[in-house]
């Protein structure tokens, strides 16, 4: 950029950096130049879109989920071709290697996005969808997507079908947003249908996977944790069933708001027997992890990532959630254990010296050493299921324990934690090494060394638990607020929902639905004597329990505003 300045003179030069095709490059290069201040037009634009949440007395926390979801948002790319956003794993998937990696994080960091950019997060819904093969193809969902949105096959993956309809279900039930399920899609291959027709192409490839023991066939490289089957000989899987005993009812209610009926009804009889396989994998102290042929794996040791999926399909009852509780808390966290307790997030698996594991994989393998099963490590995202999944449980210190896995897993925690390493400080990747691990404070699965953080399960687990465990539930028939928070004094604003709770009991709050409708509201409150306001006017309500309902008329793109407040 050749220039020839007067003395004083001052000069801004401002560059454009990416890919497109070369036709298309003029017409980019000629709109940014147009811009007359980018940069202060952009810093307006992030101070006005980022949440504001506060728990309790702890302003780095709030500064933390600001940075979370600037992290998450700023991670979403635009891919030509499928004409779509997606927010991908990033790191070195992106970043090194090209890739759109695995099929199913994309799926995951949408989750928090739902209520902070509905529209982003729609987007990458329908890029998602995109890689669903036509109906009686034979073909799988692949595992993610390289360059110009070519295929990347791994082997054969069976949990991918699940991200997608749980993305779906808590996307239409939140944004209320129908429409956008009978929109055309592309399938992969060739071919169209409806974005409502894709979610249920995805269901019957999930349930062609469902085997004798309840569990889903595990593949070749098996569901979340990729080549389990190769370390632990896993045949069947019991961690899709604890996910799917989750999500079949979810996506249930969003079929009733649509009003195909005959589908909920089907997905409810699936759930349902996806629930009783779960609860019979109950081992007396956690679930199984699945099948190996006939032997079960997980009897001797526990695996961290069915957990938190049976928690969120309310398989334990009262003694077995307490004994669940206290297995984690003593063989993941490693509260009593060797080498514990962790500094930061719970591990995957527990040790392998542990006295009180009598199983191990097979072939180890996996993060930082000295794991008992596969696939071992602090995993952002199984830590973010375990904090959802522990702060639904009724039983005394779990939302305890719940928030303060929470915080463990924050950049803070890491930072506080291993001062001397800066994987973990302003970016981490997906997983860190146990706190048993010869080296605790490195961060990484080892695969490649060449780019390092940048992921995005921290950033997105950690905004998405945030609005879970302030009690945000929307269901088919509205919202659910049933704060999960061991705090008296709370609040949250993002984009499209707000709820503050204030120490004498008062909840406030208010949601931007895509939709029109009247939204039945139950709101969870410790108050003998709650008044009730929709829109600014006292409204009539119904005291059932613990909870309070009421009706609020809700316009599309509109905030809507409620209180529950003492009379």
């Amino acid at each position: 950029a050749p220039l020839r300045l007067a003395p004083g003179a001052r000069v801004t030069l401002r560059y454009a950096y990416g890919a497109a095709q070369p036709k298309a490059i003029g017409r980019l290069v000629a709109r940014y130049r147009r811009a007359r201040y980018p940069l202060g037009a952009s810093r307006r634009a992030w101070a006005a879109w980022l949440p504001d949440i506060a728990l309790g007395d702890r302003p780095w926390l709030t500064r933390e989920l600001r940075w979370d979801a600037y992290m998450v948002r700023s991670g979403a790319t635009y891919e030509e071709c499928r004409g779509r956003h997606v927010i991908s794993q990033g790191g070195s998937y992106q970043y090194d290697g090209g890739g759109v990696l695995a099929y199913r994080d994309a799926l995951q960091h949408l989750l928090p996005m739902i209520y902070a950019d509905p529209s982003l997060a729609r987007d990458v819904l329908l890029y998602s969808a995109q890689e669903v093969p036509r109906p009686g193809s034979g073909q799988r969902i692949p595992y993610g997507m390289g360059a110009q949105c070519r295929p990347m096959q791994l082997g054969s993956s069976t949990d991918m079908d699940l991200w997608l309809l749980l993305a779906a279900s808590e996307y239409g039930l939140a944004s209320r947003d129908l429409r956008t399920f009978s929109l055309p899609v592309r399938y992969l291959g060739g071919g169209t249908g409806s974005l409502w027709s894709h979610l249920r192409a995805a269901y019957r490839s999930q349930e062609s996977l469902r085997r004798d023991h309840g569990g889903y066939d595990a593949g070749s490289v098996g569901d979340w944790s990729d080549f389990s089957p190769s370390f632990t000989g896993m045949t069947e899987s019991l961690l899709i069933t604890a996910q799917l005993a989750y999500v079949y009812p979810r996506l249930a209610e969003l079929a009733d708001l649509r009003g195909d009926r005959a589908f909920a009804a089907e997905l409810r009889a699936s759930g349902a027997r996806d629930l009783s396989a779960t609860r019979a994998a109950w081992t007396g102290r956690w679930y199984l992890r699945g099948y190996a042929g006939d032997q079960p794996l997980g009897a001797g040791a526990i695996f961290g990532e069915p957990q938190p999926w049976a928690m969120l399909a309310g398989a334990p009852d009262r003694a077995q959630a307490t004994e669940l509780v206290a297995s984690i808390r003593r063989f993941l966290t490693g509260i009593g254990a060797p080498g514990g307790p962790s500094p930061i997030g719970s591990s995957q698996s527990p040790a392998a010296d542990d006295p009180g594991v009598t199983e191990h994989s097979r072939a180890p393998g996996g993060i930082g050493g000295n794991n008992a099963v596969y696939v071992g490590g602090d995993w952002f995202a199984v830590n973010g299921w375990l904090s959802w999944g522990m702060s639904r449980l009724g039983v005394p210190g779990a939302r305890e324990h719940a928030f303060g896995e929470f915080l463990r897993n924050t950049l803070a925690a890491h930072a506080t934690a291993y001062p001397d390493h800066w994987d973990g400080i302003i970016s981490v990747d997906d997983v860190c090494r146990s706190f048993y691990s010869p080296h605790p404070e490195q961060c990484g699965n080892g695969l490649q060394t060449t780019y390092a953080g940048q992921i995005m399960h921290q950033p997105a687990w950690s905004l998405f638990d945030a609005i879970k465990l302030a009690g945000i539930e929307p269901t088919a028939a509205g919202y659910t607020i049933d704060p999960r928070l061991p705090l008296r004094r709370f609040s949250l604003r993002l984009a499209n929902v707000s709820l503050a709770a204030s120490r004498g009991g008062a909840l406030r709050g208010s949601v931007t639905p895509s939709g029109p409708g009247t939204l039945r509201m139950r709101v969870a409150t410790r108050l003998a004597h709650p008044v009730v306001t929709a829109g600014g006017r006292r409204v009539a309500s119904r005291r059932t329990g613990r909870f309070v309902s009421f009706a609020l008329r809700a316009r599309a793109g509109r905030r809507a505003a409620w209180a529950v407040r003492a009379r």
